[in-house]
């Protein structure tokens, strides 16, 4: 040999590999000085790693109702509707668990739905019986703390598909209450954390992946000005009195039912 040599080859992944596993592949060269030599040099190692692609997690907000602010600002009372989306990988992820931990101040509404591809399956086994270990609980005391807990274990989790350039999602929908409670003033941030735990099979320790999605709490905070047109009258005299209600530079909300009472002193 005196100069290169380039050797390809292709190899196809089995279908039943795991999560963020790698494979190490070692190669081993030997030669001699002379042909047909029983003398060899030293044999020479290399390897090269490939990783396996990990699962993901993302949380949006698909509604918010009534809807009286706009963009993350939210009012005391509303109804947010948030998604989950969780990217599984060809292959097995082991041991996974989904959570979520909404805020102080957010209370689970209703679970709505999960749903799945025919390509995903669970070791748990059908989707009903998935959904029969969810777990929805409170977080401290106090009604602030209501529901703010999801957990769904899901097992490992196979997906079949192969080689096929498409992304495969586990899908959750579920819903939480705005409460009218002492912390969520004017200006709160609401950051609620979805989390996907799972094994991982290099190093056999639980992983987590997560993603925060915050709003924002909006209140009115409103001005009312009281003002004579004349500050100095006589008995019989007729003045105007104007009333002036505006928002303050700090109001983020709009205000409804506004309701103002002028009552008159004693002697107009």
């Amino acid at each position: 040999l005196s100069d290169q040599v380039y050797i390809e080859y292709k190899c196809r992944v089995q279908g039943n590999i795991e999560a963020q596993n790698q494979i190490t592949n070692e190669a081993q060269a030997t030669w001699a000085a002379a042909p047909g030599s029983a003398l060899q040099f030293d044999p020479l190692f290399e390897t090269s790693i490939v990783y396996f692609e990990r699962p993901e997690i993302e949380v949006n907000v698909l509604d918010i109702q009534p809807g009286y602010g706009s963009g993350n600002g939210v009012h005391v009372g509303e109804v947010v509707t948030f998604e989950a989306l969780i990217e599984i990988p060809e292959g097995k992820t082991l041991d996974g668990t989904f959570s979520c931990v909404l805020p102080e101040g957010l209370s689970l509404e209703e679970f709505i739905s999960f749903e799945r591809p025919q390509e995903i399956s669970f070791s748990i086994g059908s989707t009903n019986q998935v959904l029969a270990g969810l777990n929805i609980t409170n977080i401290g005391s106090g009604t602030e703390n209501t529901n703010r807990m999801i957990t769904l274990p899901l097992g490992v989790i196979t997906n079949a598909a192969s080689d096929n350039d498409e992304k495969e999602y586990i899908r959750l929908v579920y819903s939480a209450t705005v409460l009218n409670t002492a912390v969520n003033q004017n200006g709160y941030q609401l950051g609620h954390t979805a989390t996907l735990q799972y094994r991982n099979p290099v190093s056999t320790a639980l992983t987590t992946r997560t993603d925060t999605h915050t709003l924002e709490i909006l209140e009115p905070e409103l001005d009312v000005d009281i003002a004579f047109f004349n500050d100095q009258i006589l008995p019989g005299d007729q003045t105007y009195v104007t009333l002036t209600i505006s928002h303050k530079p700090t109001s983020t909300g709009t205000a409804f039912d506004v309701d103002l009472t002028n009552d008159l002193p004693i002697g107009l």
